[in-house]
């Protein structure tokens, strides 16, 4: 008895509405994803929301703002609307609800180049680098 066997790089579609396997690789691009915010409401009041792109979770998450707070239906809609303008200017920059909630931990980039020249000399001193693997890296910081 013989098996019809599938090729394993099969050219067929995949089916609509999987969600593709991000890996560690595709992080910063696929940290950029994101779905434009909208303005619901409901029985209870509105609320904005959108999805980001979640790297800890490795998908698409939904993120709300509630905006029941505003009183009266017109300026809501209105605060939500200036609301949606700036959200879809930040995450059209690359700002990620998701990503960075504690900045403490990070730095500039002036500091992490001054942080990499640093250690790209004491691995010349420590005898790990030549001077050419020296001066290779070290054009990587000439920046205009």
């Amino acid at each position: 008895m013989s098996k019809k066997m599938c090729q394993k790089n099969s050219s067929t579609p995949k089916i609509s509405g999987e969600q593709p396997q991000f890996t560690t690789r595709s992080g910063v691009c696929a940290a950029i994803l994101y779905d434009l915010p909208t303005y619901k409401e409901n029985k209870v009041g509105g609320y904005i929301e959108f999805y980001a792109y979640d790297p800890e979770q490795g998908k698409m998450r939904r993120k709300r703002i509630k905006l029941n707070r505003i009183k009266g239906l017109t300026n809501r809609r209105t605060y939500a609307r200036q609301v949606i303008k700036r959200l879809a200017d930040q995450l059209n920059k690359g700002w990620n609800p998701w990503i960075a909630k504690d900045t403490s931990d990070l730095m500039t980039f002036e500091d992490a180049a001054s942080r990499y020249e640093i250690h790209i000399e004491k691995m010349l001193s420590n005898g790990y680098f030549r001077k050419e693997t020296y001066d290779g890296y070290k054009s990587y910081l000439k920046y205009h």
